[in-house]
């Protein structure tokens, strides 16, 4: 049964990341300079077997920089959490808007570059 729920929730996390690199790569500022992918995956059952909880370590990279931040994802967080994570990061930890006019006029396509 545990199996069962860890699957569930480790499909609903993996839809919210994905969901958040699709919403990075089509936004028309960023063209997928940044991308999100899970690190590490750890599920704990609780100790009456009812259920468990999955925590995921995922990794926010800025592909023009090379900056990266891990933060920890649960899955009995809400998905505005990644979002607000995302966000934090390309706002305070990527200081992309240092330099405003060089985000406005950078044509580069980086959700074809690796």
């Amino acid at each position: 049964m545990t199996y069962k729920l860890r699957k569930v929730a480790q499909r609903k996390i993996n839809r919210y990341v994905r969901q958040m690199n699709r919403n990075l790569k089509e936004d028309n500022l960023w063209r997928g300079r940044f991308v999100v992918h899970q690190v590490y995956s750890d599920w704990e059952s609780f100790s009456d077997n009812s259920g468990g909880r999955l925590q995921v370590a995922l990794n926010v990279r800025d592909k023009k920089t090379g900056v990266n931040r891990s933060f920890y994802f649960d899955s009995y967080d809400y998905p505005w959490k990644l979002f607000s994570e995302v966000n934090d990061f390309i706002i305070y930890d990527s200081h992309v808007w240092d330099n405003i006019q060089e985000v406005k006029e950078d044509t580069t396509d980086w959700s074809k570059v690796r």
